[in-house]
């Protein structure tokens, strides 16, 4: 799909949470914050959109919310781990919707050599519910593309969650 399609379908959902007035939050690693930035890029987001946190590194994590011991016992890369970043980003945000993305694309991080090379573990929190996944086999042609599909993924999950309520 084209980034142009990407975005549309991405901004669709948008405008159902705001038109659901559902506040929403983000806690992004291998995403690098382009999930927060394609939420905030719909005209009218900042009523829903309270804010994101981009944790790179494991520290990083730890200082928003993630237990050490969740890295530490199940790994930075795992299921355990973005709910985490999920409930994290929601603690501290104060919102109805969160989502939490760690995972590795294309190369081995060197700090967590235990990650599966084109694998995203993902978490949304949304009610009293939620929904874990990953998203195998990523096309890894070029970074930005491969992000752009993990985000499109998650959106799709988002706007199935949204829909069912």
């Amino acid at each position: 799909m084209s980034n142009r399609r990407t975005r549309e379908k991405i901004y669709e959902t948008v405008r159902k949470l705001i038109d659901k007035n559902i506040t929403i939050t983000c806690m992004e690693s291998v995403s690098g914050g382009m999930l927060s930035s394609l939420l905030t890029d719909c005209e009218g987001s900042s009523a829903i959109f309270k804010g994101s946190f981009v944790t790179y590194s494991n520290a990083a994590k730890e200082a928003v919310g993630v237990p050490a011991s969740i890295i530490s016992d199940y790994g930075v890369y795992s299921h355990e781990c973005a709910r985490a970043m999920a409930s994290a980003a929601r603690k501290k945000m104060k919102t109805e919707m969160s989502i939490g993305i760690t995972g590795v694309l294309a190369n081995k991080d060197p700090a967590n050599p235990e990650g599966q090379t084109g694998k995203v573990y993902y978490a949304i929190e949304y009610g009293s519910g939620g929904r874990c996944d990953c998203i195998d086999n990523i096309p890894l042609a070029d970074r930005i593309e491969s992000k752009m599909y993990v985000c499109l993924k998650i959106m799709e999950c988002v706007d199935n969650m949204i829909s069912s309520k």
